[in-house]
């Protein structure tokens, strides 16, 4: 086992200063670029050990109706609650676009143009497949096993008027078959 690592007290300023305006991230790449190489993980080790706080919060103020960008999803999520959940109760998970503060805007943006909320097990797609445009017309909303059929037979197209056929295609379809089911039975 090695020894510990030792800081001297210019390294360890060099933290409290920036750490009060830098994720751990940004302050491990700093610090890289200043002295030596050193991971997010060894930066919080000895900001822990040295009482250093960093001065973003993981569950700071954001205002209602605030948008941000979401890897994740691929597309702009907004803010539409301000319930603080304190510690994960049952079937709740970590990413905050599942709990009720958050939401993807082209959901809101569609049902805000509905007058009604997105059904359980629907999701709401772009048409022309540019994930950043929001226009109402572009939206169009199908239950999750429509997109994933349509999509997986390879029928998505780039005109939207196409796509918008093939969708409601997807729709007829599944609704033949419960219609089958039920004569059958």
């Amino acid at each position: 086992m090695s020894a510990p690592r030792v800081f001297t007290t210019e390294q360890v300023a060099f933290l409290r200063e920036h750490a009060a305006d830098m994720s751990t991230r940004d302050l491990a790449a700093a610090y890289s670029a200043q002295y030596e190489p050193i991971g997010q993980t060894m930066i919080r080790r000895v900001m822990a050990r040295h009482g250093i706080r960093t001065g973003r919060k993981m569950n700071e103020f954001v205002p209602v109706g605030t948008e941000r960008y979401n890897a994740y999803y691929d597309c702009l999520i907004v803010k539409t609650g301000d319930a603080h959940v304190y510690g994960l109760q049952d079937g709740q998970t970590r990413d905050r676009i599942r709990n009720a503060n958050w939401s993807l805007k082209q959901n809101v943006v569609w049902e805000a143009t509905n007058g009604r909320k997105l059904p359980r097990k629907w999701v709401v797609v772009f048409l022309d497949h540019d994930r950043l445009n929001y226009e109402p017309s572009n939206l169009y909303a199908v239950p999750l096993q429509v997109a994933g059929t349509v999509s997986r037979l390879h029928m998505e197209s780039e005109d939207p008027e196409i796509y918008k056929t093939a969708l409601i295609w997807g729709q007829l379809f599944f609704e033949l078959k419960k219609q089958t089911k039920r004569v059958q039975i």
